[in-house]
């Protein structure tokens, strides 16, 4: 896959994940006004349920995609490669986090509503610093760039 080609393709992946996060907020701030999460606790299970599985097939996406590409982009590309392997190791533990909360009977819908919208601020701003650090068309691009060339 081309660089612009996969660059549009995550861009447009995280403009959907952004959408979903949207209206999970919405309903985890509706939960958490409502006395013990009333009939809304169960929606915003599955609603936080349906975003992880959507968030892990993007990962696993860029896992098979962006990492290699960013390798292959210039010098800097391990580095880059690392940054995104590190970050996705982060967003892993939360949602290990946000699932064991999900699933547990016991766990309040308000410590559910705090974990998820702790996770969704950390998903939004992964994305921003992603799109800006690593998906930039001066990083992520098709042409040729010399990283071992001698000029004279």
């Amino acid at each position: 896959m081309e660089s612009e080609e996969l660059r549009h393709r995550i861009l447009k992946q995280h403009e959907a994940l952004r959408e979903q996060i949207r209206s999970l907020e919405v309903l985890a701030r509706e939960v958490a006004e409502a006395e013990e999460g009333g009939d809304l606790a169960p929606a915003l299970r599955r609603g936080a349920e349906r975003l992880l599985r959507r968030l892990e097939a993007h990962r696993c996406f860029e896992d098979e995609n962006l990492g290699p590409a960013l390798v292959g982009a210039d010098a800097w590309g391990s580095e880059r490669r690392a940054r995104l392997t590190a970050d996705h190791a982060e967003q892993r533990r939360l949602l290990r986090e946000v699932f064991t909360a999900l699933r547990s009977p016991r766990v309040h819908p308000a410590v559910v509503v705090r974990r998820i919208l702790h996770l969704t601020d950390h998903l939004k701003a992964d994305m921003r610093d992603e799109e800006a650090a690593l998906l930039d068309p001066a990083v992520l691009r098709d042409d040729v760039v010399g990283t071992d060339v001698i000029t004279g």
